[in-house]
């Protein structure tokens, strides 16, 4: 089977699995379970466990960057910018590339972000978790971050994380 045809089948199950209720949403009327389903499950998979050569996990690694310190900011500027690199899933080091979603509106991305955080990782998020807002995707936007800093920022996040 090829990527292509994985990564629509992947995107066609998440979305079923959305339409039946059976959606790991934590909020079933959360529109970040929809736009998750359409633009983000076919690469990191409809639970965020990541899919190998395609995307890195979310669900624990989201959770984990936003409560180190500079993490919000850090999780609004990926999903702004997008993010290339190197990532860990089940042992094996593997290249992706997220491309910057520049057709989503900053509504949108707080939206999938926070469900992310809220389905994916609602047991490690801090009691007091506030989630993501539209405002803070918009200052991320206004945030000119190379690829080089944002892996700089991420391996900062991932050692704070320890």
């Amino acid at each position: 089977m090829t990527p292509r045809i994985l990564r629509a089948m992947l995107a066609i199950a998440a979305s079923a699995a959305l339409a039946a209720g059976t959606s790991q949403a934590a909020d079933s009327s959360d529109a970040g379970a929809k736009v998750y389903a359409e633009q983000c499950a076919s690469c990191h998979d409809p639970t965020g466990a990541g899919i190998a050569g395609f995307g890195s996990p979310l669900a624990g690694p989201a959770a984990a960057r936003l409560n180190a310190p500079g993490g919000r900011p850090y999780l609004a500027q990926v999903v702004v910018h997008g993010i290339a690199g190197v990532f860990e899933l089940d042992g094996q080091r593997q290249f992706a590339a997220m491309p910057p979603p520049v057709e989503l509106t900053d509504e949108q991305l707080a939206a999938a972000l926070n469900y992310v955080l809220r389905a994916q990782n609602a047991k490690a998020l801090p009691p007091d978790f506030m989630p993501i807002t539209p405002a803070e995707i918009a200052a991320a936007r206004a945030v000119v971050r190379s690829q080089k800093d944002l892996h700089r920022t991420k391996l900062e996040l991932e050692k704070a994380a320890k």
